[in-house]
């Protein structure tokens, strides 16, 4: 093992040998580079460093370039072994995190995802089709606090194309809770090259007259700055929010 010794030289290498072995992801070298938080040129090297020992397989789709983790050697069981890494896949659910609301929703409990992060995007996600559903984020937000792993937020919101929703709902969290943490966060998922607002429903992706004009004057500020069209006011996130926690207005 004193090849895998060498290469595991910061937390962000395991991270990588666990998004391989543990959650058996099947990705580029710029989506590890992404999620592991390791810059690209390290990832690429590492990732040929272990292909050239028989522990990552190469494979094309269409014109990208994936990685995925040999499952079964004997040089891998000791690898799991020194990295301390438990092969059995870990899910999160919603049941695990018995959470106020989300319950009332029978659509997500057929959901899992191999880490909360994949799941709170999963559900920003859905919320997009169900106007209830996105009444309830900033309240799951501040029940999944500020541990969550950016990269693997930043991985995921890319993969279901909602890096501005979660950044406007991480800035509704921030604003309710007067937690500024929220709003570091919220400004990892900022992107210059946005210049037409869109719609967060897609139910309203097609209004015009009046509704249109409508969902404009009622879009909230907080969704303006994301390039948001929402007909739903900052009251009805709040009503959501303060119900079910102890945080109280200035």
């Amino acid at each position: 093992m004193g090849l895998i010794t060498l290469l595991l030289k910061t937390n962000q290498h395991k991270k990588l040998f666990e998004l391989l072995w543990q959650k058996q992801f099947t990705a580029s070298v710029r989506e590890f580079s992404l999620i592991s938080g390791l810059p690209y040129a390290t990832t690429h090297d590492v990732l040929l460093k272990l292909k050239k020992m028989g522990l990552v397989q190469k494979k094309q789709m269409g014109s990208s370039t994936l990685y995925k983790a040999v499952k079964s050697t004997e040089e891998i069981e000791k690898l799991k072994n020194f990295l301390h890494i438990d092969i059995k896949n870990k899910f999160a659910d919603y049941k695990e995190m018995d959470l106020p609301l989300i319950g009332e929703f029978n659509e997500l409990n057929q959901e899992s995802a191999q880490s909360k992060e994949e799941l709170l995007v999963k559900t920003i996600y859905f919320s997009k089709k169900k106007s209830s559903l996105l009444r309830t984020l900033p309240l799951l937000v501040h029940r999944l606090g500020t541990t969550l792993d950016i990269n693997q937020l930043i991985y995921w919101s890319k993969k279901f194309h909602v890096n501005r929703e979660i950044g406007f709902i991480f800035d509704v969290t921030s604003s309710l809770s007067k937690n500024k943490k929220f709003n570091t966060l919220a400004n990892k998922f900022k992107d210059k090259r946005w210049s037409k607002p869109i719609a967060f429903l897609d139910s309203e992706t097609k209004l015009n007259g009046f509704q249109e004009l409508l969902m404009e004057a009622n879009t909230p500020a907080l969704a303006k700055k994301w390039y948001l069209k929402l007909n739903m006011g900052m009251d009805s996130f709040a009503s959501h929010y303060f119900k079910f926690t102890k945080e109280v207005t200035d």
